[in-house]
């Protein structure tokens, strides 16, 4: 007949009344199914925790289901097992920031409203009804937009030589222009061309206007056509209105002239 090994056992709370078991003296908790070993000081070492669970119980080990599936309480330190319930509620969180978003960004052909804050040691981006939008630190351009202007604008870190934003699909409000014989045309940059036509009078000198101003202390260029023609010739009273010009021949004569300048 084969010899029976038996460990010595008892429930867990005669175990707790036993005390420290000798060293490598092995005792089982019959009401626990947990299993302890002694070092024969200080407290027995636990090497069995008692039957595995599938819910989600301290101090167990882990057991699986029939579909394989295990349980674990909620998750609290970073390294900590992640439940379906709390992935579920970050991906719903990150499904309704997504459905805020799109209801705020326009679409095409739509427009956005509310204001966009960046913020950047105080020199960020703010786009709003008026006032900065943009400022680089320290010396450079700024993008802005002045309260009750129409169009935003790049001007200079201290206020002043202010140019409009020259950008692709120009409007004529960001770059006016009048067209026809006599017209003229304004660049972004602050630059102005003017052009236009005049019938000079025999021997006469001629007075044209331009049909702009160029900016005060500005006196522009002007060039006559055809080139070359002695019997015309533009006299030293070029002015930001306009400039004189005399027919030395002894018909009329037909000019064309052009003007180059700033117009800010």
């Amino acid at each position: 007949m084969a010899n029976k090994i038996q460990l010595r056992r008892g429930t867990k709370a005669q175990l707790a009344t036993l005390g420290v078991l000798a060293q490598g003296e092995p005792g089982y908790c019959t009401d626990t199914n947990e299993l302890f070993i002694g070092n024969g000081t200080g407290s027995n070492t636990q090497v069995i925790t008692g039957d595995a669970v599938i819910t989600a119980s301290p101090n167990t080990i882990i057991k699986r289901d029939a579909s394989g599936r295990a349980q674990v309480a909620a998750p609290v330190a970073a390294g900590d097992i992640a439940r379906k319930a709390d992935v579920d509620s970050v991906a719903s969180a990150a499904a309704a920031a997504q459905t805020t978003a799109n209801a705020a960004l326009s679409r095409a052909g739509g427009t956005m409203s509310g204001e966009i804050n960046f913020s950047d040691d105080g020199e960020g981006v703010t786009f709003n009804g008026g006032g900065r939008i943009y400022k680089k630190s320290g010396a450079g351009l700024v993008l802005k937009r002045h309260a009750g202007d129409t169009n935003p604008e790049v001007e200079s870190y201290d206020g002043s030589n202010r140019w409009e934003i020259w950008h692709y699909g120009m409007t004529a409000t960001l770059m006016p222009i009048s067209k026809g014989d006599n017209g003229y045309t304004q660049m972004p940059n602050g630059l102005l061309i003017a052009w236009g036509t005049a019938v000079l009078g025999v021997s006469a000198t001629s007075n044209i206007i331009f049909p702009i101003a160029f900016a005060t202390g500005c006196t522009p260029q002007v060039l006559l056509t055809p080139m070359g023609d002695l019997n015309a010739k533009v006299l030293d009273t070029i002015n930001r209105t306009g400039f004189s010009v005399q027919n030395i021949s002894t018909s009329l004569l037909r000019v064309r002239w052009m003007a180059i300048g700033w117009w800010i």
